[in-house]
């Protein structure tokens, strides 16, 4: 039994490593690598430290889009390619591994240097490192989640450097939106009789733990959103695709799978006090670029009415919001034709040229 079970890990460990790769596969036609195409995985030395691009595109020529990842500290390239999200056939993609994240997470990397002023110097440097490699004016810049956080003080910061910003899951008030979040939990609990739920919550809310300091009440809250429903995925009560979608992803060496997980432990220790300490609502009200937002009705993530109230309180030249009536967290996953039908018809079309 003893060896069965050491052959079969073994086995385990050889099939991960071969899904593990490290490497990106190039764009290809039937005559071999597209021409115009790229595809590489570089790092670069940004903000003092080494932190890694996932650069895809089918035509250099396209507009460049800087993706911001959520979290903070969480890694989606892994669930575009398992979701089988396609942008990069309009857009050559950075998708940018953040300071103290999967592939740019290392356990030298100094905790002072985990704040919002340098997450937003990274930001600044990637973008500025796309526009001299691509030959670009502007880029565009899109946040999913933490992304939104981080993408709107970007934008606010240097609004020269972006033809538009898009906003998906888009961060307000987090304070507003975690009193939501707490409602959305107790009540479903209430009604499935979830009585585990509601002990584990009511742990927090009769301690007054400092909710942005607690990795615990993190984790408990994201079980029970994903549990009903409000998390991620819509359709899906667990992360099991997430952990799938990495496990899978043949960009990720195993050394970097690893890191994810340590990574999003130490981004989120580290960076979520930021939203909590930095309101959007107060400190972000007006933009001086196009601002698209788009969210779904179901998320408790971030919650639908704090970015719908963030959206229609903000100044800017031009704004749309965009509903998912089928979504949670994730429209750009879940209602992808859509999603991608906004990028091509509303957004590129407008601003192609600029």
């Amino acid at each position: 039994m003893l060896l069965s079970i050491l052959l079969l890990f073994v086995l385990l460990m050889i099939v991960l490593k071969s899904l593990s790769t490290g490497k990106t596969k190039p764009f290809t036609n039937s005559k071999g690598k597209l021409e115009n195409s790229i595809a590489k995985i570089t790092k670069k030395n940004i903000g003092g430290i080494k932190q890694s691009l996932i650069i895809r595109g089918e035509n250099i020529e396209n507009p460049v889009l800087l993706f911001l990842y959520g979290g903070p500290g969480t890694s989606e390239y892994s669930l575009f390619k398992y979701l089988n999200l396609n942008i990069e056939d309009i857009f050559t993609v950075c998708y940018w591994e953040q300071r103290g994240a999967g592939m740019s997470y290392s356990k030298d990397i100094n905790k002072e240097t985990m704040n919002l002023e340098q997450m937003i110097s990274d930001t600044i440097a990637v973008t500025d490192y796309l526009r001299y490699k691509f030959n670009k004016k502007k880029i565009y810049i899109m946040g999913h989640s933490w992304g939104t956080f981080l993408g709107s003080y970007a934008v606010n910061r240097r609004p020269d450097l972006y033809h538009s910003y898009i906003g998906i899951g888009q961060v307000g008030d987090i304070a507003v939106s975690e009193e939501e979040i707490t409602e959305f939990i107790m009540s479903t609990a209430s009604k499935r009789n979830d009585l585990k739920a509601i002990k584990r919550m009511d742990f927090f809310l009769k301690n007054n733990v400092d909710l942005s300091q607690s990795l615990r009440y993190q984790i408990t809250k994201s079980r029970y959103v994903t549990k009903y429903n409000g998390g991620l995925l819509y359709k899906s009560s667990s992360n099991m695709t997430i952990y799938i979608a990495f496990l899978l992803c043949r960009e990720y060496t195993i050394k970097d799978k690893i890191n994810i997980i340590f990574g999003s432990k130490f981004s989120i220790e580290n960076l979520f006090k930021y939203c909590f300490e930095n309101n959007l609502s107060e400190t972000v009200t007006e933009q001086k670029i196009p601002i698209y937002i788009m969210n779904g009705v179901h998320d408790y993530q971030t919650t639908y009415n704090q970015a719908k109230v963030y959206f229609d309180n903000l100044i800017a030249p031009e704004k749309k919001f965009y509903t998912f009536e089928n979504s949670a967290h994730s429209p750009l996953f879940e209602e992808q034709e859509k999603f991608k039908n906004i990028l091509i018809n509303d957004i590129l079309k407008v601003h192609m040229g600029k």
